[in-house]
This record gives structure tokens, C-alpha cells and sequence, in this order.
């Protein structure tokens, strides 16, 4: 298997810092692949100290994304216990 890592449309090409910001994460473009050592690696990188900090570490109201994600529903007055919807239309109760 051929992986694309260079190259105007490859892993690290322009394209890809603008779409999903290589520049804020941990990596080595002088190393094979970028220094992940496997799709995983590259899927779980971490970012670089202050790319991406939380609105306020110290307010426990702040949620945070744990991932590369969008929220998927915004809900106001949630209670501690509380039922959560999730993906696959299965429900989380608290």
C-alpha cells in the first residue's frame, strides 16, 4: 500500500494545513510520515502548547470537544441528571 504523504495534494500539502490546521499539532515534516508512526498515530496527534486553549480551564460549565468534532445538539437548562441524546438515536440517561 502507497501512502501519499507529499506532493500538492498528499497528507501534508498547503491544502491540509488550511483544512484542518496541521500547523497547531505536534509533527516533524522532516521525518517519514511526519514522525506518526501509524494512521492512528496521525489521527490522534496532539496539539501544540496554546493552539487551542479552553475559554475558561477553571469553569466547570465549559465544555470542551473531546475530538475533531461538531456538536451534534445544543441544549440549555440541562440538569445534573438528565437524559442526553446521542448519536445512533440512542439515549445517555444521567
Amino acid at each position: 500500500m502507497s501512502i501519499r504523504v507529499h506532493g500538492e495534494d498528499g497528507w501534508f500539502c498547503k491544502m491540509a494545513d488550511e483544512k484542518i490546521g496541521l500547523h497547531e499539532f505536534v509533527w516533524e515534516p522532516s521525518q517519514p510520515f511526519g514522525g506518526f508512526t501509524s494512521w492512528n498515530d496521525f489521527f490522534t496527534r496532539r496539539f501544540r502548547d496554546g493552539a487551542r486553549p479552553v475559554a475558561d480551564a477553571s469553569d466547570a460549565r465549559v465544555i470542551v470537544s473531546a475530538c475533531e468534532s461538531t456538536p451534534y445538539h445544543l441544549a440549555s437548562d440541562v440538569k445534573a441528571c438528565d437524559t442526553l441524546a446521542r448519536a445512533k438515536s440512542q439515549a445517555l440517561k444521567g
